[in-house]
């Protein structure tokens, strides 16, 4: 289970928006997933290491969603509804910082700053409007600079439906963009 830590971790931090980091560390609810692991791990039968990476996969997506009807009183919504505090702070490097400030990049000017920022909050912006798969999937390809290979390994996918499922992101992305062009 240790050696699952890591992806627990990123798909936590993945998943938690800014509303549910206000009341929770993301460290509180690996140890409550992790928790929940060691208790049901004896029910389950895992044919291979993908499936047993699934499943935690899952365990995850079920807590989140639990914590945030408990602390939010959430109901159940549309699935492409986006919350207005949905934000990438922290969404998978554990550091806390927008996406534009893990961008690298040395000896900026002020005007390259400020177009970096606009950039940013133009992409936040883009990609807090489509579902979380695609958000999670850009963010793998762009942001972890991950290989279709290990995608595929950490979603429980063949390199073929991780393919597609990068193509769908892109489709959503491009969709919010020309929607934003007026097209």
């Amino acid at each position: 289970m240790v050696e699952h830590r890591n992806f627990l971790r990123r798909s936590i931090e993945g998943g938690m928006d800014s509303r549910l980091r206000s009341v929770l560390e993301p460290e509180d609810v690996l140890q409550d997933v992790m928790i929940t692991a060691f208790r049901s791990i004896d029910s389950a039968d895992f044919p291979n290491p993908t499936a047993f990476r699934k499943w935690l996969g899952v365990l995850v997506k079920n807590r989140l969603i639990d914590l945030n009807r408990r602390h939010f009183g959430t109901m159940r919504r549309d699935p492409g509804a986006k919350s207005l505090d949905e934000t990438l702070t922290g969404s998978g490097t554990g550091d806390g910082k927008r996406l534009g400030q893990r961008i690298a990049g040395a000896n900026l000017t002020p005007s390259a700053v400020a177009s970096r920022r606009e950039s940013t909050e133009a992409l936040e912006s883009v990609l807090a409007q489509i579902p979380l798969h695609h958000r999670q999937i850009i963010l793998m390809v762009h942001v972890e600079r991950l290989s279709t290979r290990e995608i595929a390994a950490r979603t429980g996918k063949t390199q073929v439906a991780t393919r597609k499922a990068v193509s769908r992101a892109l489709g959503s992305c491009r969709r919010v963009l020309l929607q934003g062009a007026g097209r």
